[in-house]
């Protein structure tokens, strides 16, 4: 990160710059994290906390990355199946995450999340059926 950050202050170029502020808010995450899990996170597996700074520049930088790559590649098949499979596995790690949860919170019997899974399809479909 001083690397990244050496550049941006000497160069003074926008991508440069872009790059520093989104490691950044990732770094900045860390301290956060390390006093959350500082107290008993661990005898409540279920309590969930989010650093969202952290995620949001990581998120961000992640689409930066893409659209640097995509400015790069020619082949627009190969350019967004990229896209399509980094967002994909990030959308579905998303929605199996509950399901994991679950199975912790019955091995505890300390409670439920709901589905997201669930919840968009019911959402989806309530949409359909609104314009029909």
């Amino acid at each position: 990160m001083l690397k990244v950050a050496k550049r941006a202050l000497a160069g003074c170029s926008n991508e440069q710059m872009i790059i520093l502020v989104f490691m950044l808010m990732i770094f900045l995450g860390s301290p956060i994290h390390l006093l959350i899990k500082f107290r008993s996170y661990l005898s409540t597996p279920l309590m969930p906390y989010k650093m969202l700074g952290s995620l949001i520049g990581l998120f961000y930088l992640i689409a930066f990355g893409l659209t640097a790559l995509q400015k790069r590649i020619r082949n627009p098949f190969f350019k967004w199946g990229i896209v399509l499979i980094v967002w994909g596995d990030i959308m579905f790690c998303a929605l199996r995450k509950p399901v994991l949860l679950n199975a912790l919170g019955a091995a505890f019997k300390s409670g439920y999340y709901p589905h997201p899974a669930t919840n968009l399809q019911e959402y989806l479909s309530s949409l359909l059926n609104i314009f029909r």
